[in-house]
This record gives C-alpha cells, sequence and structure tokens, in this order.
C-alpha cells in the first residue's frame, strides 16, 4: 500500500498539475516536449519557460477538477454502484458456500490510493493558489466533503478497513504535505528574489 501511495501520487500529480499547466495533452508529449527542451536550451532558461507557462496558464482547470472531485467522486464513494454491482453479479454466480459468502464480503479501503488522491489535490491547491486565490474554497470544500464521505464509509462499514498500517500512511501523508509546502515556499520565494 505504501508504494501504491508513492506512485499514485506520482502519477496523479503529473497527469492533474503539470500535464495541464503545460499545456500538454498526455505523458508522451511531456516526454517528447522535455526531450526537445533539454537538448534545445540550458537547464536555467528552461526552468524560465516552464515558469512563463505557469504564469500564463488558466487556473479554470484547477477550479473544475477540485469541484469535480468535490461533488462528482464523492457521490460516486457514498453511491458504490461497482460493490453494489459486484455483489449481485458474484450472489448470481456463487454455487458454493464458500462463493456466496465471498460475494457478501465489503471492498477493502485503498488507504494508499484515497491518500495519494488527497494529498494530489492538496498539492493543487496549495500551487494554484498563489496564482488563483478561488482555488483554496474549493479546496476547502473538498476536503471538508472527502471527510464526511470517507467518515461515513468507513463507520458505517462500507468498505473494510483493511492492514492495520494506517498510522504508516498518515505519517508519510504528513511527510508529504510538508514537503509540498516547502518545495512551493522554497519556488515562490525564489521567484520575488529574482
Amino acid at each position: 500500500e505504501i508504494v501504491q501511495l508513492h506512485l499514485n501520487y506520482i502519477f496523479l500529480v503529473l497527469n492533474s498539475l503539470f500535464i495541464p499547466m503545460l499545456g500538454l495533452t498526455s505523458i508522451g508529449a511531456l516526454v517528447e516536449w522535455g526531450e526537445q527542451e533539454m537538448f534545445a536550451e540550458r537547464p536555467v532558461q528552461v526552468v524560465v519557460k516552464v515558469a512563463k507557462k505557469l504564469m500564463q496558464s488558466s487556473g479554470l482547470f484547477a477550479l473544475r477538477y477540485i469541484l469535480n472531485c468535490a461533488c462528482v467522486s464523492n457521490t460516486n464513494a457514498l453511491l458504490q454502484l461497482c460493490q453494489l454491482i459486484f455483489r449481485c453479479c458474484a450472489r448470481g454466480n456463487a454455487r458454493t458456500a464458500r462463493e456466496y459468502v465471498e460475494a457478501e464480503l465489503n471492498f477493502t479501503f485503498a488507504w494508499g490510493y484515497w491518500y495519494a488522491w488527497t494529498i494530489s489535490i492538496f498539492t493543487i491547491g496549495v500551487v494554484m493558489s498563489t496564482f488563483v486565490p478561488s482555488v483554496l474554497p474549493c479546496a476547502a470544500l473538498f476536503f471538508s466533503v472527502q471527510h464526511c464521505v470517507d467518515k461515513y464509509n468507513l463507520f458505517h462499514r462500507v468498505y473494510d478497513h483493511g492492514p492495520a498500517s494506517e498510522n504508516y500512511f498518515i505519517t508519510r501523508a504528513l511527510h508529504y504535505m510538508r514537503c509540498v509546502v516547502c518545495l512551493w515556499w522554497s519556488l515562490v520565494g525564489g521567484g520575488f528574489l529574482l
């Protein structure tokens, strides 16, 4: 689960923050753009180009993304359509007593994925709030709705709790959050010095 946390966080931040801010459409386009820029110019010029693209990018994507996560994704998490459909199909196909019991089991809560997803929203909120201040209330809305949805799903046993290593996830999540804030403060402070 910890590896899933790391990989999902990197993938989500790459796809929901860097690629849209650079005006690209996919990871392949990012790799191609990186190869062209790295061999064409010095690293300092590449950083200046990325900063200019960041300043020119519209924060509308970040606002829409965070609001969709707050509304649509959390609604899906409450409805649990995948679990309901799986249970119906599993009950219909069950032939033995063990299969009937397995058909009634809840899905395990994917701690690594959900922590990675919420930390990626935190990262988008911190980074984009400097340029688009209205991202902060949207991120606050997301976190308050996400808290209520996760609390409901876990207390009402919609999900099984899974491994008892939650403390590892909390310390890793706090570490990521501190790194995001520290790195962003350093970059913004360095930008103001220039």
